[in-house]
């Protein structure tokens, strides 16, 4: 096999490519909480993955030593890229691609007259993209910028929010309209206020250390511990949200200082 990555084939450096670690489903992260005064704790059933990991060990013969040491300070350039996610290539599925990052000490070991050099790729996201450019496991959405604002797994965007990082970005792929279920976790103080577009939703009271659901197709809003409306706490203008395709910022800002949440934005109830 062969891979590509930074736009360079492995064949360019006369390289033969074994592949050691594949990781065919990366690790489910469960999002969960602890609330005081709760036995356990509340598994949100939110689960994303984690990245994905490829290992690989390129060979060459050996046939002397400056071509030895020419040949691995090109490929470590190669591998090393600018350190930033590059696309990286499987010969067996030109049809699809990872954002990838080689990660890890490049070494060079000479057995038998073949050069051995270990190389280990973090992908991440953990899902492969299209050639067409739209991620291919889940298919329903699709990153067109958002990565860097946002955490992305298991059609759940997700991001940690304080007092001058208040906001998430993403994008949404769809034939319709869609509203997902919006979760605030943490410290919500009085007057915290979720805002996208026109629309916004403004909690007028205070649920510290614990957490809030906004379901925007049912259009309720609930204290996450005991499943408690508060909606009657609530100052609502524009209505609840909802997304067709496009790029969104969803802000969160709050008439007190101090507060700090996580925000996921989940689509799954919509796919099912």
């Amino acid at each position: 096999m062969s891979i590509t990555y930074n736009g360079i084939n492995s064949d360019t450096y006369g390289l033969t490519v074994k592949p050691e670690t594949i990781s065919i489903v990366p690790e489910r992260v469960r999002t969960t909480q602890e609330i005081i005064g709760f036995n356990g704790i509340i598994d949100y059933d939110i689960d994303r993955f984690a990245e994905k990991q490829m290992a690989f060990t390129l060979q060459f013969p050996y046939v002397g030593n400056d071509d030895y040491v020419e040949k691995t300070e090109s490929i470590s350039k190669w591998l090393i890229a600018d350190g930033k996610n590059k696309k990286l290539v499987l010969s067996q599925y030109p049809d699809r691609y990872y954002m990838a990052k080689s990660v890890g000490e490049i070494t060079a070991t000479l057995e038998n007259g073949v050069v051995y050099i270990p190389c280990t790729f973090i992908c991440n996201p953990p899902f492969p993209y299209s050639v067409t450019g739209s991620l291919l496991d889940p298919t329903w959405l699709s990153h067109n910028g958002g990565w860097d604002t946002c955490t992305w797994g298991s059609t759940v965007y997700q991001k940690d929010l304080t007092n001058g990082n208040n906001y998430i970005s993403f994008s949404v792929e769809t034939d319709m309209t869609v509203s997902p279920v919006i979760y605030l976790i943490g410290n919500i103080n009085y007057g915290v206020t979720v805002a996208c577009g026109s629309k916004s939703i403004r909690i007028n009271t205070s649920i510290p250390y614990d957490g809030v659901i906004i379901d925007c197709e049912n259009e309720t809003v609930k204290r996450m511990s005991d499943n408690s409306s508060i909606i009657s706490s609530c100052l609502i203008t524009g209505g609840f949200f909802d997304f067709s395709s496009g790029n969104y910022t969803i802000t969160l800002s709050s008439l007190l200082s101090g507060y700090n949440a996580t925000i996921l934005v989940d689509f799954r109830s919509v796919l099912t």
